[in-house]
C-alpha cells in the first residue's frame, strides 16, 4: 500500500499533520519518536522539494533541536550550523527562520559548555529579533532568556539575575504567568539566583515553581522533574548556608 505521505494530494496536509505532531512529542521530552517523524518528512521533502527548499530546511532544524535533546549534541550542532548557513544563503541573515537557526545553534552550544560563543550568537540573535520581530515578541522574549542562560554559565550571574527578572515580568504580561514559557523564566531566574548565592529567594520560586509546573505539566514530565531535582540542591544550600551563619553567630551572655 502506498505511504500517504507519498501521495500527492495529501503530501502538504500530513507533512504538517507530522511535523506538529513531532513537536508536541519533543515539548513532551519523547525525542526518540520526535527524531523519527522529522527524519521522514525530511527525506520526503528533501527529494520533492529539493535540499535547499525553506520547509527542508526547516524540518531539517526541527531534527536538529531533535537529536539534542536526545543527547546527540555533535550531529545535532553539525545540523544547525549547515541550516543556519543554508539560510543566511536562502532567506537572507535577518529572515525569521535564519533568526531561529542562530537562535537554535547558540543554545546548543550553551548546553555543551561553549558559552562564550553562545553569548555572542545570543545578542545578535536578540539585537535582530527586537528589530525585526519586535521587544515583546515571544521569539524575542527566548533569546534573551536563552542570554540569560549563558551568562549564567559563563560565571555572569548578576547580568543572567537582572536578565531572567525582566523576562519573567514580560512573559507573566504577554503569555501569562501560567504559560509553560512564563515556568521556565522563573525557573531559570531561581537558578540564577541560586549560583549567585541567594539561596532563599530561589528556594521559595522553586517551590513555586514546582507546584505550577506539577499543575499546568504534569508531575513526571522531564521539566516537572529539573525544577523537583533543583529545588533539593537549594534547599540543601539553604539549608546548609542558615548552619553556618548559626556556628559563626556569637553567642549571647
Amino acid at each position: 500500500m502506498r505511504s500517504a505521505l507519498l501521495d500527492p494530494r495529501s503530501a502538504t496536509h500530513h507533512r504538517s499533520a507530522l511535523n506538529t505532531l513531532a513537536q508536541v512529542l519533543e515539548r513532551a521530552g519523547v525525542f526518540s519518536a520526535a527524531r523519527l517523524l522529522h527524519e521522514r518528512v525530511l527525506d520526503f521533502e528533501s527529494r520533492t522539494l529539493g535540499p535547499q527548499h525553506p520547509d527542508t530546511l526547516t524540518s531539517r532544524n526541527h531534527l536538529a533541536n531533535a537529536l539534542f535533546g536526545m543527547g546527540e549534541p555533535a550531529e545535532a550542532m553539525r545540523l544547525l550550523r549547515q541550516t543556519l548557513e543554508d539560510r543566511n544563503r536562502v532567506l537572507g541573515p535577518a529572515h525569521p527562520d535564519t533568526l531561529i537557526s542562530r537562535h537554535d545553534l547558540a543554545c546548543a552550544l550553551d548546553g555543551t559548555g561553549q558559552h562564550a560563543e553562545a553569548v555572542s550568537l545570543l545578542r545578535q540573535a536578540l539585537a535582530d529579533r527586537g528589530r525585526v520581530l519586535g521587544a515583546m515578541h515571544p521569539h524575542t522574549l527566548a533569546s534573551r532568556d536563552s542570554l540569560g542562560l549563558a551568562l549564567d554559565g559563563m560565571g555572569e550571574h548578576a547580568e543572567a539575575v537582572r536578565l531572567h527578572r525582566q523576562t519573567v515580568e514580560d512573559r507573566i504580561r504577554v503569555l501569562g504567568i501560567n504559560h509553560p514559557d512564563t515556568l521556565t523564566s522563573r525557573h531559570n531566574l531561581a537558578s540564577a539566583l541560586a549560583r549567585m548565592g541567594e539561596q532563599e529567594e530561589a528556594v521559595r520560586l522553586l517551590r513555586q515553581t514546582l507546584a505550577d509546573r506539577v499543575r499546568v505539566l504534569g508531575p513526571e514530565h522531564p521539566h516537572t522533574v529539573r525544577t523537583r531535582d533543583d529545588l533539593e540542591i537549594a534547599s540543601a544550600a539553604w539549608r546548609a548556608a542558615q548552619r553556618r551563619q548559626a556556628w559563626l553567630r556569637p553567642s549571647r551572655r
